[in-house]
């Protein structure tokens, strides 16, 4: 594809995004009332945040530019689904933490070429501690965050270490079979086939 062609469909990617967010904050002003000044700034973020990625992502620039984007978008998202919902933000910013956790898988795999175990293991740790964390911010618990952490400290200790024993036995699993895989390739007198 020509580099004319290639930024015609850019242009109409970032017009499309901007295009998608203006609908989205006009229809949420016509139809729920809500102000302008609340949901434009979650609107521009988002706009800003998924042009940043796109381009960050075809552009193949450094890895922490596509979390930004990724991690603005995301947030903006967040923040806006509850605007319209009337939420407090006090009750959904472990939501945040979830959308770290999605953001750095493919900031990683922008990293590296490929996805690690590693990098699976600390995004679904962020993913998981968020969830867990918005069980008591949306009050589906009826024991108190402090109370929990009191009683049940020890689990913390027992999910690193399942955290980590899966870490070890994903690394384990990938190195076994990429020493399979170069025994295979190797001919009997050592050298390359």
């Amino acid at each position: 594809m020509d580099r004319r062609n290639t930024r015609t469909y850019n242009c109409i990617f970032a017009l499309a995004v901007v295009m998608l967010a203006l609908g989205t904050g006009s229809l949420a002003v016509t139809t729920k009332g809500i102000a302008a000044e609340r949901v434009a700034p979650p609107l521009a973020f988002f706009a800003v945040g998924s042009i940043v990625s796109y381009f960050a992502v075809i552009g193949r620039w450094k890895a922490k530019y596509v979390f930004i984007g990724m991690m603005l978008g995301l947030g903006a998202l967040i923040r806006f689904v509850f605007i319209m919902l009337g939420v407090s933000p006090i009750d959904y910013w472990p939501l945040f933490a979830v959308a770290a956790g999605v953001a750095l898988m493919p900031a990683n795999y922008a990293r590296r070429g490929r996805i690690r175990p590693s990098s699976i293991v600390i995004s679904s740790s962020f993913v998981l501690m968020g969830l867990f964390l918005s069980i008591f911010s949306f009050g589906f618990s009826s024991t108190s965050f402090k109370t929990f952490i009191a009683r049940w400290w020890p689990l913390l200790f027992i999910a690193s270490g399942v955290v980590l024993l899966i870490a070890w036995g994903i690394q384990r699993l990938l190195s076994r079979a990429e020493e399979r895989g170069e025994a295979r390739g190797a001919s009997p007198g050592g050298g390359e086939p």
